[in-house]
């Protein structure tokens, strides 16, 4: 079953000028049901989401990804700002891959300016349990594909892709929080 949002955005506006965001497409096999425990994802994911996107959104200031020499991601950072990857994010279709697995990955970021970009959330995502720590995903994931890596990140030059190498977790993960104001 595929629950796909109408609007073909994962964030619409909201009477109050806020921004309300949810799971684009619940991805699963056959026509089981979710769990109680998916469900309450599924709640979870959406409320942190919204909340990520709307602290983003409103942020104009820059961060660098790899904000020091021993953090650089390739051979140089990138300034990146909140606004950027809100965008990023409402440019992008969101999936929760019900019962999947990608390694020990909690989400993937995906594609190209030809296919669209797509954020796989999987199972493991579901252990994540400090508040604040599931926005912090969002928004690392949602700094993947953007104009500001492409165009400053040299391993994304050179490899046509974003990092997914380990290396890149720590400095996108301090950006992450720092756009987030933490």
């Amino acid at each position: 079953m595929n629950l796909v949002d109408p609007t073909g955005l994962s964030c619409t506006e909201t009477q109050n000028g806020d921004y309300d965001c949810k799971i684009d497409i619940v991805s699963q096999d056959g026509n089981k049901k979710l769990t109680k425990e998916q469900k309450q994802f599924i709640a979870k994911f959406n409320k942190e989401y919204t909340k990520a996107f709307n602290n983003l959104i409103k942020e104009r200031k820059n961060v660098t990804v790899g904000q020091n020499e021993f953090d650089k991601v390739g051979d140089s950072g990138f300034d990146i700002s909140g606004s950027e990857v809100a965008i990023n994010l409402i440019e992008t279709k969101v999936t929760y891959e019900v019962g999947k697995t990608y390694g020990d990955a909690l989400m993937t970021m995906a594609g190209d300016d030809r296919t669209g970009t797509q954020l796989r959330i999987y199972e493991t995502a579901r252990s994540i349990e400090r508040p604040g720590d599931l926005q912090e995903h969002i928004v690392h994931e949602g700094i993947h594909g953007t104009r500001s890596e492409r165009m400053g990140n040299p391993l994304y030059i050179i490899q046509g892709q974003s990092p997914y190498s380990d290396g890149h977790q720590k400095p996108y993960n301090d950006a992450a929080r720092r756009l987030l104001g933490k």
